[in-house]
């Protein structure tokens, strides 16, 4: 019962930081997830929200919820690790006088985030946890909006418990920003 009162809580906290970097407003990311040490395996899904200023559209504020699972030490375990933090898009944005010729359709990045990991063998508690990370988003048609894939691995630390790399993989939807409406 605590565990989806817990998951209920995050989802709540994750629905108003929907968005990423890069010329676009938001962003969603659903995909597979592996987390190591453990043959877990599960799903991931992330909502990043673009930061305008002081970066240029570069940072964005993220939410990272993943559900696990599988065998540990010989027993079944469903780990949960709910993290929020900041993500950086390792980009150039685009000069009036010198256009790059790709519109942003590999746009590599980091992420550093802070939150929790709750494992339901053990001590069943939640435990402070932080993840230091990247990944790669490829956007076939390039521009602000429409359907990415994403590759992203993450380390895991987590206090009190034994660590551990995070892969995942999967698509992105991002939000492109609205176009005003001309006034006839």
């Amino acid at each position: 019962m605590r565990i989806r009162r817990l998951c209920l809580i995050v989802v709540v906290m994750l629905i108003p930081s929907t968005a990423g970097a890069n010329d676009h407003v938001a962003s969603f990311f659903a995909g597979y997830s592996l987390a190591g040490g453990s043959k877990l395996s599960g799903v991931q899904q992330a909502f990043d929200k673009v930061i305008n200023k002081p970066w240029d559209k570069k940072c964005s504020i993220v939410g990272d919820l993943s559900l696990n699972i599988g065998e540990h030490n010989g027993a079944d375990l469903t780990r949960v690790t709910y993290l929020s933090g900041v993500r950086f898009a390792l980009i150039k944005h685009k000069s009036p006088r010198n256009p790059p010729p790709d519109p942003h359709k590999h746009v590599p990045f980091v992420n550093g985030l802070v939150g929790g990991v709750h494992d339901s063998v053990g001590d069943d508690k939640n435990h402070l946890s932080g993840a230091l990370g990247g990944g790669w988003e490829f956007l076939p048609k390039g521009g602000p909006g429409g359907v990415a894939t994403r590759i992203q691995v993450d380390r895991v630390f987590v206090r009190g418990n034994t660590d551990f790399w995070r892969l995942s993989a999967g698509m992105v939807y991002r939000i492109p920003p609205k176009t005003p409406t001309p006034v006839p």
